[in-house]
């Protein structure tokens, strides 16, 4: 059985309907709004400070232990605003609107300005990595 057939074939062990659930619970998590304090907004020159160090303790904790549900979804969603900050007019729920074409055409245009600014920031983004780092190992 090939791997496209086997993930068409529900798991004996999974309650019926899960799959819809899960899907469901992903774009409910993904649509709510996290709170962004505009202390810490930098404008167009960046991400929200907090919303960076979010993400990137998700991405020092995700390369020692794999992420739970909820962690995942948080850390999905935060990246996703990251994105979108350098997007003029672009917020996640006009985001979460568009017809898929233009949706994936947002995405890839905002992933590729995190690159960009995050190539930039490089020396910002080490030190916060290294704080991070350490916090992590403290506790």
């Amino acid at each position: 059985m090939s791997f496209a057939q086997s993930r068409r074939t529900p798991s004996r062990n999974a309650p019926r309907g899960t799959g819809h659930r899960m899907a469901a619970a992903i774009v409910l998590f993904a649509l709510v709004p996290l709170p962004v304090n505009p202390e810490t907004r930098k404008g167009s020159s960046g991400p929200d400070t907090a919303d960076l160090r979010t993400y990137l303790e998700c991405s020092t904790t995700s390369d020692v232990r794999l992420l739970g549900f909820d962690e995942a979804i948080l850390c999905s969603t935060v990246f996703m605003r990251i994105k979108l900050s350098f997007v003029p007019d672009v917020d996640p729920a006009r985001f979460y609107s568009l017809p898929p074409t233009e949706k994936s055409a947002v995405d890839q245009l905002a992933y590729r300005l995190y690159l960009d600014w995050k190539e930039q920031h490089a020396d910002e983004i080490d030190a916060l990595m290294s704080e991070i780092r350490s916090s992590q190992a403290d506790s």
